[in-house]
Order: C-alpha cells, then sequence, then structure tokens
C-alpha cells in the first residue's frame, strides 16, 4: 500500500510518497500472490504542478496523464476528468471495486496554486482542497484511531516560526522521516525510501528531493536554493 503525505503549511505545499508499488499477481503466472517492485517513482511534477497517487497503478496513469491533456489554469473540471479516467480503466475488464485510487496533486487555478486531495471510488468520485495548517495522510497499516493520525496537524508550524529556510525546512522533513519510519515499524508494504517535494503556495516554485533516507536529511539544507 503507497504511503502517501500531505501538509499545507500556509506559504508551502509539502508532498511525500514511498517507491513501493504491489502488484497483485494471477494464479497461472505461478508467482506469490502479491509481488513488491520498490524505486518506482510516484511523486512526480506534472504541467501545473506536483502529483502522487495510490490504488490500481492503470488507473492512476490514466488519471495523471488526463490532467496532462485536459487542464489549463482557467478550466479544470477535477470530477469529470477523474470519471474518465475510471471509465477507461472499466473499458478493460477491470472489476469496479479494484478500478480505485486516490491522488494528491497541487494545481494552479486562477492564478493561484492550491493543494487537492482526488478520491476515486467504487461508487463515487469526491475532492478536497487541502486547507492551510491541515495534514492528509494515505496509509495501508495502523488503527485508524491512533491519535497519530489525527494530530499530525497539530506538529506543524509555519515559517515564522524558524530562523531560516532551513530550519523550517528540516523541521518537516524531520516530521515526514520520523512518521514514515513509525509506519514502516508495522507495514511492510512501504519503503523506507521516498521523495519529498516542497512548493510555494504562493509563486508555485519547489524543489523535489529524491531518495531520501534519514542517513541523508542532515544534509539537505545546503543543498537549497534559500529564494524558495
Amino acid at each position: 500500500m503507497t504511503l502517501l503525505i500531505a501538509l499545507n503549511i500556509d506559504d508551502y505545499y509539502i508532498l511525500a510518497a514511498d517507491q513501493r508499488v504491489t502488484l497483485e499477481c494471477e494464479p497461472f503466472t505461478n508467482l506469490p500472490k502479491k509481488c513488491y517492485t520498490d524505486g518506482f517513482k510516484k511523486l512526480r511534477l506534472w504541467n501545473h504542478g506536483a502529483f502522487a497517487a495510490s490504488g490500481d497503478l492503470i488507473l492512476v496513469e490514466y488519471l495523471y496523464q488526463l490532467l496532462q491533456e485536459e487542464v489549463n489554469e482557467n478550466s479544470f473540471e477535477i470530477l469529470k476528468i477523474a470519471k474518465k479516467a475510471k471509465m477507461l480503466r472499466l473499458n478493460e475488464n477491470l472489476s469496479n471495486e479494484r478500478s480505485t485510487g486516490c491522488a494528491i496533486f497541487t494545481a494552479k487555478l486562477l492564478n493561484k496554486t492550491v493543494l487537492i486531495h482526488l478520491s476515486i471510488n467504487e461508487n463515487s468520485v469526491e475532492y478536497e482542497f487541502i486547507e492551510p495548517m491541515q495534514s492528509f495522510l494515505s496509509l495501508g497499516g495502523g488503527d485508524p484511531n491512533d491519535p497519530v493520525y489525527h494530530y499530525f496537524a497539530d506538529l506543524l508550524k509555519e515559517r515564522y516560526w524558524f530562523d531560516n529556510f532551513e530550519n523550517f525546512l528540516d523541521y518537516h522533513l524531520s516530521l515526514v522521516k520520523n512518521f514514515i519510519r513509525r509506519q514502516k515499524g508495522f507495514d511492510n508494504s512501504i519503503t523506507p525510501i521516498f521523495d519529498f517535494i516542497i512548493q510555494s503556495s504562493k509563486t508555485g516554485q519547489g524543489y523535489s528531493l529524491d531518495n531520501i533516507d534519514s542517513r541523508q536529511l542532515y544534509l539537505l539544507a545546503d543543498s537549497l536554493d534559500r529564494q524558495i
């Protein structure tokens, strides 16, 4: 199960995703019922921001391609695009129950950059804007009633709390790192390696940090442009 993290920290958006894909294998392949493939880049750029998703891999790819083709700054019919992606997948004889997924992405709409969570469910399609100082977590393991999932957003801190941008970034990278490490402790369907994007909600500019692990985090501040 993909681990997706989206944080709206007022002036900045942070997206993170692990790199493991779970493949369900048919009996005739003589492969295990589930196979794992690591090193898959789930977090990537599209024409108007950053994108990551979980769920049926082909459905997610249809969604990504349709966003690239059909979105412009003045026309963004999210539900129409998501329903079209689902229909394309259903036309390939995949069951309605398996043709599901969720996506987190940033987009520039009417001169404003927004952070969106989209859910393609069995019988419905829904989306929401992730509001300032809020988080979204897509998880495969863990107790939904665990307080850590409900209070994650309480740990977010705006830029003015920090002396410089590097400390602001390091603090939130550490939050993400520790959360992933905790999840990894009981969920083997995710990788300890993950990708991370930080983007300005004002300018839309951002940076992608690839293949992050705990040994590399302390090196990241020196590699970032301080003009973000």
